[in-house]
This record gives structure tokens, sequence and C-alpha cells, in this order.
């Protein structure tokens, strides 16, 4: 603001404030920081298995995970299962496994009971050396049964990784 009051030709007689402007734009928005690291790319799969599946797994094993491709393998963190039982057992106490399809490793086991049962299965003590390539997870059991009308809710938690 002048302060000559008006001697200099600034037309400006009065040195009292006026009013605020408008607000000017933001400045450039300034650089990125650097990127944190990767996730855990966790995968997670579900599978409902119905009474008529329980009771054949045995025969007609179910696939949990697809085949991942060449040069990858299924790597299981955790799997919880949920059994929700109905009126019926399902006969000679049938055991449900998890396992690769070409090979025994990762086998958890877990029996099908007469009563509702939540269980998790940790896998953290697998090599990954022993990892089978472009093989599925399947879910099979030990006999299959003609009695048992429960089901079962399979939670999976995996990782695809290069073997």
């Amino acid at each position: 603001m002048c302060k000559c009051s008006g001697k200099c030709g600034c037309n400006i007689t009065s040195t009292t404030k006026g009013e605020k402007g408008e607000k000017g734009n933001n400045g450039e928005i300034g650089p990125e920081g650097p990127q944190g690291p990767g996730g855990a790319d966790f995968l997670y799969a579900t599978v409902n298995l119905v009474p008529n599946q329980i009771k054949s797994l045995f025969s007609s094993p179910v696939e949990a995970i697809a085949s991942p491709g060449t040069g990858f393998a299924i790597l299981p963190i955790q799997i919880a299962s949920n059994y929700i039982f109905n009126t019926e057992s399902f006969e000679n106490n049938v055991s449900m496994t998890i396992q690769s399809a070409s090979s025994n490793l990762f086998v958890k086991t877990t029996s099908i009971y007469a009563s509702d049962r939540f269980v998790i299965e940790q896998f953290g003590n697998n090599s990954t050396s022993q990892l089978k390539e472009n093989s599925p997870l399947i879910i099979n059991s030990t006999e299959d049964s003609t009695t048992g009308d429960g089901s079962l809710v399979i939670y999976i938690s995996y990782r695809i990784i290069s073997v």
C-alpha cells in the first residue's frame, strides 16, 4: 500500500487496509514418496462341500485350487475347515485330507465329526524345495461313506510361488 497519500500519482488516498482478496492457486504437487514394501501376495479360496461330495471324497476328490501353471507351485499357508453337522454322522469317522495332487506333500488330515467343528491347520514348517510344480491342491478322504448329511466349508490361504 502506498504511504504517499496520493502524492506519487497512484490515486491511493487512504492508508486503511481493504478486504482480503481471493485465495490464489495451490502450488504444484510435490514428488512421490518412496515405494513401500510389496504385499505378502496371499490368495484365498473357499470350498463348500455338500453331503454327497463329502461321502465320495475318496472316489471323487475335489480340486480346491487349480494347477498354477508351468514354473509355479501352490504354497498353502493356512487351512480352516468348518464342519456343520446336520442329523446323521458320516460312517467310519471319515477323515478329510488336503494335499498336493501329485504327492503326499502338505497332507493335513481332519476327522469329520458327529458335531459342529471348526479346525485351523498351519503349514509353517514345510520346505519349499519339495513343492510340486504345476500341481493342484485337492481334497480327498480315507474312504467313501454311505451315510452322513453334514456340510463342510474350507477356507484356504496360500501363495503361488516360482519353482
